[in-house]
């Protein structure tokens, strides 16, 4: 789906609880948060636990090729690493974090995988800065009573929290024919105005985990 198109058919969402983080300090540089994940049921088979292969291009190759900065977190969740590191003409670095081995698409989102998307802000969305996309979810959001917002270290942060909700899609006549069922996950907006950058991290996980992984981007 278009990142630009905001608003979609919901007819009705029902937000996922999450609950505190405790967080330990392992060492100077990151910060880990014992691993707490929703336990959707999922279809996929998680490789190797702590496996520490990186699939496609290293993070020292993607930076070099993105024509932008791109920030890393300093803090994950317990056991996870870099599993993915990807650079997509002409405007978005994808990061996958995950304790396990997600080379071959054999894990994803629903199995704890963390993604972090990364691109200039005027490629996703019409807005001109971070505040604006702030108010652009507060005012248009099927979510929006429940939305984070806030600045952090001079970034604006946006939450949503993971869903589940109904389409239906209804003909000139009124009638329904197509009903779906779907869940999202929880995600985070970071807007660093002073570059420009969106960054946008999925993954179903609470929602104060991710935003603590979010306000460690540097």
């Amino acid at each position: 789906m278009n990142t630009k198109i905001l608003v979609s058919i919901i007819l009705s969402i029902a937000v996922i609880g999450v609950t505190g983080s405790v967080f330990l300090s392992l060492n100077d540089e990151v910060t880990y948060i014992p691993k707490k994940i929703f336990g959707l049921k999922t279809y996929n088979i998680v490789m190797n636990a702590g496996a520490a292969t990186i699939c496609a291009q290293n993070l020292s190759a993607v930076k070099n090729k993105a024509p932008f900065p791109v920030l890393t977190p300093t803090v994950l969740l317990e056991g996870y690493t870099l599993q993915d590191a990807e650079y997509v003409e002409p405007s978005r670095v994808q990061l996958k974090y995950f304790d396990g081995n997600v080379c071959g698409a054999q894990a994803t989102l629903r199995d704890g995988v963390i993604e972090i998307i990364a691109g200039p802000l005027d490629t996703a969305f019409e807005v001109k800065d971070g505040k604006e996309l702030a108010n652009m979810f507060a005012n248009n959001s099927p979510a929006k009573d429940k939305i984070v917002s806030f600045v952090s270290n001079g970034k604006q942060i946006i939450g949503i929290p993971a869903s589940i909700g109904k389409s239906i899609a209804i003909d000139e006549n009124n009638k329904t024919i197509n009903e779906e069922t779907y869940d999202t996950p929880t995600t985070v907006f970071v807007v660093d105005d002073s570059s420009g950058m969106l960054y946008r991290l999925n993954g179903f996980v609470p929602m104060d985990d991710l935003l603590q992984i979010a306000k460690s981007l540097k």
